[in-house]
């Protein structure tokens, strides 16, 4: 837990910590998270609530507030977005999420949890 902590960046380094399960980075002023996180493969739990992510998407380079690599390449069951600019239907247009989701529906538990505004 790095709640509260006015945190401005997830640094790269996080890539280190390949055994997280879950990440609680709440009250802090994170603005984007890193093509690191990806390297999280074992991570089911990311909470960001009440930071700065926006639905901000570069087509051209590829990036997004919410990298790929988050819904590709994590074991990614709840992601908590309360609190931040980002909408839904910006979320819904990032890459990955649409096979996040339906990965998660065929899961047997189905515990996909998005909590959003």
């Amino acid at each position: 837990v790095v709640s509260g902590n006015n945190i401005t960046i997830i640094p790269t380094a996080i890539s280190a910590l390949v055994s997280l399960i879950e990440l609680d980075l709440d009250d802090n002023k994170i603005e984007t998270v890193p093509e690191e996180i990806g390297k999280l493969s074992k991570l089911k739990i990311l909470s960001l609530r009440n930071n700065s992510i926006q639905g901000d998407k570069i087509p051209s380079t590829g990036f997004q507030t919410l990298p790929e690599t988050l819904f590709m390449d994590t074991k990614l069951e709840r992601l908590n977005l309360e609190g931040n600019p980002i909408t839904r239907r910006q979320l819904n247009d990032f890459k990955g999420v649409d096979t996040w989701i339906e990965r998660c529906s065929k899961t047997k538990q189905k515990d996909l949890a998005l909590y959003m505004n």
